[in-house]
């Protein structure tokens, strides 16, 4: 079965319906991994990111953040990749970079050889992964 790692941004807008703002290619992904045809790596940096987004009122999660998180990872093509301290040390081995977040969600992809969803255009400069949008 093939990989992915998601990115904050990517995850919020599938999981909320708002698919346009996802590319075909990315919005083909999270539909495959909706019915189990790939995995996607859900990244505990990008969990917390999205807690934090909504504490600060960017983002709106219904009934609650809690809800949302739970529902989504307990889907068959969705999967949670903890913090641990073999994710920590590769995350000292990226380019540094001023986000702490995104800095934990490469080193996912690092970890998972897998390739990462995103838009984020400093991680595509940046990242020693594959990027795909």
């Amino acid at each position: 079965m093939a990989i992915y790692v998601t990115d904050t941004h990517p995850l919020i807008w599938y999981s909320s319906g708002a698919y346009r703002k996802l590319s075909p290619k990315a919005r083909r992904l999270f539909d495959r991994a909706s019915h189990a045809e790939v995995l996607i790596w859900v990244p505990a940096m990008a969990v917390w990111e999205a807690g934090l987004l909504e504490k600060i009122g960017r983002v709106r999660f219904k009934p609650s953040f809690k809800h949302w998180i739970d529902a989504l990872i307990a889907q068959p093509g969705f999967a949670f990749a903890p913090i641990d301290v073999d994710l920590i040390t590769s995350s000292l081995e990226i380019v540094p970079h001023a986000d702490l977040f995104d800095t934990g969600i490469v080193a996912t992809a690092r970890q998972k050889g897998a390739p990462l969803i995103t838009k984020d255009e400093l991680i595509t400069r940046k990242a020693s992964v594959e990027i795909l949008w």
